[in-house]
């Protein structure tokens, strides 16, 4: 069964399902991501509900769901990632989460998000550019929801199982790393990785550089795991 995710540009998203470690044991649930530096083809909440639409449950009947994310604005992570009930329409509930760099928190108050100004691929201005394309003149104010800025939620207890992974040295490492804490704090399963001296989209801009290869296992591993369950 062939799946596609990932990153950017549409070739970039053709080996998605290799750099997640998907197989036929589960099928993606997400929403395909734009090019870098184009404007979102709908401000929130407009896209919320278009994550299963993306990539709809096929294929075996009894592959898993998982929700994975890449490289940018995380709205549906604890959106379509919280319980589902019995309802249908929704699809079946997810057996975990793979968030790799996310973006989460359009307030950009944290110290990373300050540290990496003008600095790399992708900073601070472009944070604040990506956040207000999507939020318009809501974006950094109390109105904005957690649907929109996971970052905003003050419970995320039951949620599935979470991986998620930010490089060190790029402007969402702090956000990244105060959602697992959330999670932890609430209840909840998370596995954290905080990569030494990656940059934003160091994985694929460098894919062969001894962290790159480290990281994709690592996450490999961790869904074997889940699936294993």
């Amino acid at each position: 069964m062939r799946l596609r995710r990932g990153v950017g540009r549409l070739g970039q998203q053709q080996h998605g399902a290799e750099r997640v470690g998907l197989d036929d044991r589960c099928v993606l649930a997400g929403q395909p991501q734009r090019d870098q530096g184009s404007r979102p083809r709908l401000r929130q909440p407009g896209g919320f509900d278009r994550g299963t639409d993306a990539h709809p449950i096929q294929g075996r009947a009894a592959a898993r769901p998982i929700h994975s994310r890449g490289g940018g604005r995380h709205d549906l992570a604890p959106g379509q990632a919280e319980p589902r009930g019995d309802d249908p329409a929704r699809g079946p509930p997810l057996a975990g989460q793979i968030l790799m760099i996310p973006m989460l928190d359009d307030r950009d108050a944290t110290m990373s998000s300050h540290q990496f100004s003008g600095i790399g691929v992708w900073d601070r201005g472009s944070n604040v550019t990506g956040w207000t394309a999507y939020l318009g003149e809501r974006c950094g104010t109390d109105d904005v929801s957690s649907y929109a800025a996971p970052a905003r939620a003050t419970d995320l207890s039951g949620l599935p199982p979470a991986y998620i992974d930010v490089a060190s040295a790029e402007a969402f490492r702090d956000e990244a790393v105060a959602y697992a804490t959330q999670i932890w704090a609430d209840g909840g399963i998370a596995e954290l990785h905080v990569w030494p001296g990656g940059f934003h989209g160091f994985e694929m801009m460098a894919p062969q550089a001894r962290v790159s290869q480290i990281s994709r296992q690592v996450r490999t591993d961790w869904l074997a795991r889940l699936l294993s369950r």
